[in-house]
């Protein structure tokens, strides 16, 4: 088995873990904008632990691991995890003030798609 399938392992395991306790701090969270983004991870987590069995099946069948399009995969996720962390550290920054209008939830959600634009 390649160092990249057993890396694709653990990370799988790592996403569904985050699902999980994600899930578990939703419990006690009753912020409705908070609540919205850390479903958007919880599903964005799903995705990417689908994404690394995919990856793991098409090395297991065809060895095309180093494929391009492969890459662009994981290129792919590597950003929705970068977007994941900048839109946590805002939503933290916003919650953490005294004062904030609709409009600069809307904002964030729009910056980070977790809303269409209208």
């Amino acid at each position: 088995m390649t160092e990249v399938i057993n890396l694709l392992k653990n990370q799988k395991k790592i996403e569904l873990s985050h699902v999980e306790t994600l899930k578990e701090s939703m419990k006690d969270l009753n912020h409705p904008m908070a609540r919205v983004i850390i479903e958007a991870i919880i599903h964005d987590s799903r995705k990417h632990a689908a994404i690394a069995q995919a990856l793991i099946e098409v090395d297991a069948r065809a060895q095309h691991i180093e494929d391009d399009r492969v890459k662009a995969f994981i290129d792919y996720w590597i950003s929705e995890e970068k977007r994941h962390h900048q839109l946590l550290n805002e939503l933290s920054n916003l919650i953490d003030r005294d004062s904030i209008s609709l409009d600069e939830y809307v904002g964030l959600f729009q910056k980070y798609m977790i809303v269409p634009l209208e």
